[in-house]
């Protein structure tokens, strides 16, 4: 009696919850940090089914099995188990159970008594530092493929798939860029989604840019996007119905939107939280910074690779593309030319108009040119007035017809200081693998040829 006493009074003023069930489920005690937890009087939780009251009902059979496993004597597999739990206003409540079971004199089991330590805000801490962990873990990564690899859809890939594995709540992804050849959006990476099949899905840059400002979660199946090319495609290779929750991060640059970077969670609305959206701005100001860094990096190596004045290829530049351009050439068997170009009288205009004059008619010049070649085709400046084309897959016949056109252009008058102009431009031609394999032998052979185009002109006047 007296060990009975002490029970109760340790059942009464204990801290964690007990619960006390029959072999039927119904609750016969509890304690009042049971009832303070589940925010109910004793009297009416008594006699209450205690899964169906109290167990969400997702998870409400797998609660079940434990119960009946503690209630045939199999307690060691279940002696410590943690559910949520729902209160009667609605919360949901993380409980850490330690499990025993009642017996009658006979040393029969009839019911159970389990003691709940709630961990809903220690789990909700442990889960908050291990995305934070996740989070800088992929911030790292991404860091260092793109100052070993540059900005590139493989460094981005690379990142996805870092940030699917490493971030809890994400089990999928997706990074969705702006196209350079239209004001459209379109996938460039996933992870948990075929590729392939949502290439030709284009989202409209204005429904794009309206949306995503900063972090934010969203729900697809609540909210269709709109202006979307390939919507059927986006439906059943996105499995936008079956995704609960997308954590999104758009990716701003000097007041324009680059796409945007998607997590997504198939299990649960609130996958993703107020942590999350922290987090979340944390990436998306390193990217802006990563962004930044790719930028200024392009526009130095541009600086470096270009003419100042003309925006040409240097001739360092040149022959490093041009020697490129030529293996590949070799490598699949195909033709490659290189046009070597002088503007006749060139020093004469220098002499009689002077130097700035003449720097603004190698301006035109090169406006000239970029109007009748290919974009695959790059232009370089040897020095001076001497100038240099590649034309890939271009043989000697395809050669010969681009210098007949180089004339033609020519013959019309170029503007410099709103005065019409007449150049004259000497060139001549070489072409792998006929005229040589090396880039030095081909310019030497197609700088002769230009000379002798040059010379023949001389000769007619």
């Amino acid at each position: 009696m007296k060990e009975d006493s002490r029970y109760r009074i340790y059942f009464e003023l204990s801290q964690n919850m007990i619960v006390v069930l029959d072999k039927d489920g119904k609750i016969v005690d509890l304690n009042p940090a049971a009832c303070e937890i589940l925010e109910i009087e004793k009297d009416d939780a008594l006699g209450q089914n205690w899964f169906e009251t109290f167990i969400p009902q997702e998870i409400r059979e797998q609660v079940h099995e434990v119960f009946l496993k503690i209630m045939s004597g199999k307690l060691d597999p279940v002696k410590e188990f943690e559910n949520e739990v729902i209160t009667t206003s609605g919360k949901r409540k993380l409980i850490h159970w330690r499990n025993s079971y009642l017996e009658d004199e006979h040393g029969n089991i009839v019911g159970t008594v389990s003691t709940g330590v709630d961990v809903t805000e220690e789990r909700r801490i442990k889960a908050a530092l291990e995305k934070t962990v996740g989070f800088y873990e992929v911030l790292t990564d991404l860091t260092k493929h793109v100052l070993q690899s540059g900005w590139s859809e493989e460094t981005l890939s690379h990142f996805l798939e870092s940030a699917v594995k490493s971030i809890p709540g994400a089990e999928a992804g997706s990074f969705v860029l702006k196209d350079e050849e239209g004001d459209y959006y379109r996938f460039v990476a996933t992870v948990g989604f075929d590729l392939e099949k949502l290439k030709d899905v284009r989202f409209t840059g204005e429904h794009v840019r309206s949306i995503m400002k900063t972090p934010r979660v969203f729900y697809w199946h609540k909210a269709p996007p709109k202006g979307v090319e390939g919507r059927e495609a986006l439906e059943l290779y996105g499995k936008r119905e079956q995704i609960k929750s997308t954590l999104i991060i758009p990716i701003w640059n000097d007041g324009e939107l680059l796409g945007y970077f998607a997590l997504d969670n198939f299990t649960s609305e609130s996958a993703f939280t107020e942590v999350d959206l922290k987090m979340a701005e944390v990436i998306q100001n390193h990217l802006k910074l990563l962004l930044w860094k790719d930028q200024m990096e392009k526009k130095m190596k541009f600086l470096l690779d270009h003419d100042l004045l003309t925006n040409a290829l240097t001739r360092t530049a040149f022959y490093e593309r041009a020697e490129k351009a030529l293996k590949l050439a070799e490598r699949h068997g195909r033709a490659i030319s290189f046009v070597y170009m002088d503007l006749d009288n060139f020093k004469k205009i220098n002499d009689t108009y002077g130097h700035e004059y003449g720097d603004k008619m190698l301006i035109a010049f090169c406006k000239r040119i970029r109007e009748i070649i290919r974009s695959t085709d790059e232009l370089g400046r040897i020095g001076g007035d001497e100038f240099v084309l590649m034309l890939p897959e271009t043989d000697w016949e395809g050669s010969q017809r681009f210098i007949k056109r180089l004339k033609e252009a020519f013959a019309e008058p170029v503007k410099c200081d709103e005065i019409d102009c007449y150049l004259s431009v000497s060139a001549g031609c070489a072409t792998f693998p006929q005229d040589g394999d090396k880039i030095v032998d081909l310019l030497k052979v197609a700088d002769i040829r230009m000379y002798k185009d040059k010379s023949t002109k001389k000769r007619k006047e």
